[in-house]
């Protein structure tokens, strides 16, 4: 079964890459009706370049097993949201970084780009073939313990100093006495007097009031609870996500191809490949890491990463 999936993920990393090849090598001639066609396959080209290198390399990623982890003990949308948020950003401002770099003339470009995807190749089947067969369930626990040691970290709440005088007052011995009643002789007891029919319905009406107060004032409470509960799974989630992802080998590849193809086809496609990645993460982030091999993983993106660079060395700048 695994190697099954090994071979249908190989086999769309290989159509998509091939399709940006062939879009390349036959150039349309210039002409207003090849120019739409040219911008639309540019997209496309993007599109297809940044799925396939993010689903490579976010797939037993560390970024795959935060959102995994925190999925066990929190909302899995809520994680989602808060994950794909920061990934999405993170995406963004890649493009943007590599959008920046077409002001250098393309000739360099396609060549630095070249060189950084055969580098990250070549890191990576390093990296795959001296990988331990279990470095998934590694990055696994090192994942938890982090995120173990944090939540140790997080300020506990201390009781607040009204708490300790409700207390006190909770505990105090029935009525209190007078020092004067104290200190002559027996106890003198004050007697209230007799509340007629209205003064009994008037105190009645004051209790419900302030029961209905009560009620009202703790449901209020409940909900604030709930929202700051929420905008802190998803803080710890965007922060978490944001920190592992930065100078990623996934960002530094979206970099090199929204350098080198059309910007917001780099910026869908990868967006749609990180929410592949941790959508199947918070659904089944443990099982899936238990079934696909982290090693295996790594030396198929190490080789789509050589595929880039042969490929841009062998069609050249262009135009």
């Amino acid at each position: 079964m695994l190697r099954l999936r090994t071979f249908l993920l190989a086999l769309v990393v290989f159509l998509a890459t091939w399709t940006a090849s062939n879009g390349q090598i036959h150039p349309p001639s210039p002409s207003p009706t090849t120019t739409t066609a040219a911008t639309k396959g540019s997209f496309w080209q993007g599109f297809l370049a940044a799925l396939s290198v993010v689903i490579v390399s976010e797939l037993g990623d560390k970024t795959f097993f935060i959102a995994a982890i925190m999925a066990m003990k929190h909302p899995r949308v809520i994680v989602f949201a808060g994950a794909i948020s920061a990934l999405v950003f993170m995406t963004v401002l890649s493009a943007a970084f590599g959008w920046i770099a077409t002001v250098i003339p393309r000739i360099y470009t396609h060549y630095i780009s070249a060189a950084l995807f055969a580098i990250f190749g070549l890191k990576m089947l390093r990296d795959g073939w001296k990988m331990d067969p279990n470095e998934g369930q590694e990055e696994l626990d090192e994942v938890q313990s982090e995120l173990k040691r944090r939540e140790d970290q997080a300020p506990k709440k201390e009781p607040s100093p009204e708490d300790g005088t409700a207390s006190e007052r909770s505990q105090s011995p029935g009525p209190s006495r007078s020092p004067e009643v104290e200190a002559s002789g027996p106890p003198v007891v004050a007697v209230e007097p007799k509340a007629g029919p209205s003064a009994k319905t008037e105190s009645l009406r004051e209790d419900k009031e302030e029961t209905v107060d009560m009620l009202e004032q703790g449901q209020a409470e409940n909900r604030r609870k709930r929202r700051n509960a929420i905008l802190k799974i998803l803080l710890q989630a965007a922060s978490l996500t944001f920190l592992a992802e930065w100078g990623d080998r996934s960002q530094l590849a979206t970099v090199v191809l929204a350098s080198r193809e059309d910007a917001v086809g780099v910026v869908v496609g990868g967006s749609l490949g990180h929410a592949l990645c941790t959508g199947l993460a918070v659904i089944g982030g443990r099982m899936v890491a238990q079934k696909i091999s982290v090693r295996t993983v790594t030396i198929i993106g190490g080789l789509v990463f050589l595929f880039f660079a042969v490929g841009a060395l062998i069609m050249g700048p262009g135009e």
